[in-house]
């Protein structure tokens, strides 16, 4: 398991108790990949750290960027901290 990474740290992670959240749509694994996506981490990474495939990393990533209306992954993370999913790194 990869070490963990610098400066991003989740802040919500329960779609039942989190109003963000739930208005984004998000599932607790789509917010576990998101946090991994704030870490720059490769689908390989998240893959090996989640304990799930490659593939099924992907799909999240896609999923996450539909939910979030976001092109590639950095706006999937600008838009998670401007929705107050994930904090924003420290400059």
């Amino acid at each position: 398991m990869a070490a963990g990474g610098g400066g991003v740290s989740p802040v919500r992670l329960t779609v039942a108790d989190d109003p963000a959240l739930f208005r984004a749509g998000l599932s607790r694994r789509e917010m576990e990949v998101l946090v991994c996506l704030t870490q720059e981490k490769t689908a390989i990474q998240i893959a090996d750290q989640l304990y799930i495939s490659e593939n099924t990393v992907k799909s999240h990533i896609h999923h996450i960027f539909k939910k979030l209306e976001a092109a590639n992954r950095a706006e999937a993370v600008s838009k998670a901290v401007q929705l107050g999913l994930v904090e924003s790194k420290p400059s």
